[in-house]
């Protein structure tokens, strides 16, 4: 068997840089749609991102959606990915 390793998905990217900046919320797959669960998101007025599938590189869409969920639970958070992810 040839295993290759593969690069981070989008959520796992995502959820380190949210880790980054601080917050216990973190990117979850759902059924034909993602969200975002625990930390303070109970109380966000929407949690989901309303798309099939993340492809690799889509982590700056994911980035935006996720920022838009946080700002309209009235919290500034800003998700960059580290160089050499």
């Amino acid at each position: 068997m040839n295993a290759t390793k593969r690069a981070p998905g989008v959520v796992a990217r995502i959820n380190k840089a949210l880790a980054a900046a601080g917050r216990e919320e973190r990117l979850v797959r759902g059924r034909g749609y993602y969200y975002v669960a625990e930390g303070e998101s109970s109380g966000f007025p929407s949690t989901s991102i309303y798309v099939y599938r993340l492809g690799p590189d889509d982590f700056d869409f994911a980035a935006r959606e996720v920022s838009e969920i946080f700002k309209a639970a009235g919290i500034a958070v800003e998700l960059h990915e580290r160089a050499g992810k």
